[in-house]
């Protein structure tokens, strides 16, 4: 999927905070697409050094990743507040014209989202991808979009959605509080559980269940856990104990390494806390949806926020 975006550099700009993925110097003999590729999908930074290679070649060399899910690299100057706030004005107006537009246009257009994102200058577009109060307005459209067609189509699953029995939801797994309240600096988790007296659910005689963590998608910037709620309780129903996380996203995570190692502290904090939910901590299945299932495995294979 991502080595055919260079088609639409609008919709890339627009949907896709690429600038958020570590950057660095690939390897020469590359064209500028391939290069962008090969740290795109390997989400590794490649560094150029010749200090430990042969005269005349040059070593790759994977870079380590040093970010901390303590580490809270949002700051926002006391003098910058009033042109944050106004900035902020103006890109939830005009992310709220984007999504409008593209409710209005999807029934008639296949890709209501590229055409309509084809029609921003690219600096607008920047400026929108750039902004965090753009994802939040965005995910508020979200619900308020959903939520009558769900009422009106399938009720059954509405009232599902508010039943809040065998559930925990915003469990902070870090003790950092962000500096913005928002839903992209947010490093809480939802847990779906069973009733410890019901003994529903598939379940091998008395022993603890295995659990399930989910870390929901969103091109890196924008979604939430909320709207996964649902999935939440169909996995929980399904015998398991059930984890979606919330992590630090664009811009409000500088660069990919922040959220993965947010994942990495959700994945410590189930280990040593599930138990309490009757989740057997040797028994963790990380799975995850589009650009959360994308950290997830940098996570798993760089081993980033992990102790």
């Amino acid at each position: 999927a991502i080595s055919g975006l260079h088609a639409n550099p609008k919709y890339l700009a627009f949907l896709n905070p690429c600038r958020y993925l570590q950057r660095a110097s690939a390897p020469e003999g590359l064209t500028a697409a391939q290069s962008w590729r090969l740290r795109t999908l390997g989400a590794v930074p490649l560094m150029m050094r010749s200090d430990d290679a042969k005269p005349g070649e040059k070593a790759l060399r994977r870079e380590e990743p040093k970010m901390s899910a303590e580490d809270n690299n949002v700051l926002i100057p006391k003098t910058t507040v009033v042109r944050e706030w106004m900035l902020g004005v103006v890109a939830s107006v005009f992310i709220s014209m984007a999504v409008l537009s593209i409710a209005a246009v999807s029934p008639f257009v296949k890709d209501a989202e590229a055409a309509v994102a084809s029609k921003f200058p690219l600096r607008l577009a920047h400026f929108l991808r750039d902004r965090w109060q753009s994802w939040s307005v965005f995910n508020k459209w979200t619900w308020a979009l959903v939520a009558p067609g769900l009422a009106l189509t399938r009720s059954d699953l509405l009232r599902q959605l508010l039943d809040y029995q065998n559930q925990v939801l915003d469990v902070p797994y870090t003790h950092v509080k962000p500096q913005i309240q928002t839903a992209a600096a947010r490093q809480t988790l939802d847990i779906y559980h069973h009733s410890t007296s019901s003994g529903d659910g598939p379940r091998a005689g008395d022993r603890p269940r295995a659990v399930v963590v989910f870390v929901h998608g969103g091109a890196w910037s924008h979604g939430s856990k909320e709207l996964f709620r649902l999935l939440g309780k169909k996995v929980r129903d399904a015998g398991y104990v059930c984890v979606v996380v919330a992590y630090r996203r664009y811009p409000l995570a500088p660069t990919v390494w922040e959220s993965a190692a947010d994942i990495g502290a959700a994945l410590k904090y189930v280990n040593e806390h599930i138990s309490n939910f009757d989740g057997d901590p040797s028994r963790i299945v990380l799975i995850g949806h589009s650009s959360g299932a994308h950290i997830s495995a940098l996570h798993l294979l760089t081993g980033c926020g992990s102790d």
